[in-house]
C-alpha cells in the first residue's frame, strides 16, 4: 500500500504515471492529508525501492506492507429502500 501527497505536478500527470506502471494495479484519488491511495504488488524490497524511486519525482511517498489479511471482502451495495 502506498500513499502519495504533497503533489509536485498536476493530478492528471500523476494518474498517467500510475496507470502506466506495471507494478500498480489499483489507485484512488482521496481527500485528507494524502492525495492518492495506491495498491501495488512487487516481489521484493528491491522492487519496492525501485517503485518508490519512480514515484518520488511526483510527490511525497509513504509505504506500508500488508503483513496479513482477514480474507473477508464485503461487497459495497446501495442501501435497500
Amino acid at each position: 500500500m502506498i500513499q502519495m501527497g504533497d503533489m509536485k505536478v498536476q493530478c492528471r500527470k500523476v494518474e498517467e504515471v500510475l496507470l502506466s506502471d506495471p507494478d500498480i494495479y489499483e489507485f484512488y484519488r482521496i481527500t485528507g492529508s494524502a492525495s492518492y491511495f495506491i495498491k501495488a504488488a512487487v516481489a521484493s524490497v528491491d522492487e519496492l525501492t525501485a517503485l518508490v524511486d519512480r514515484l518520488v519525482p511526483y510527490g511525497s511517498v509513504n509505504t506500508s506492507i500488508v503483513l496479513s489479511s482477514s480474507g473477508f471482502f464485503k461487497p459495497m451495495l446501495p442501501p435497500q429502500s
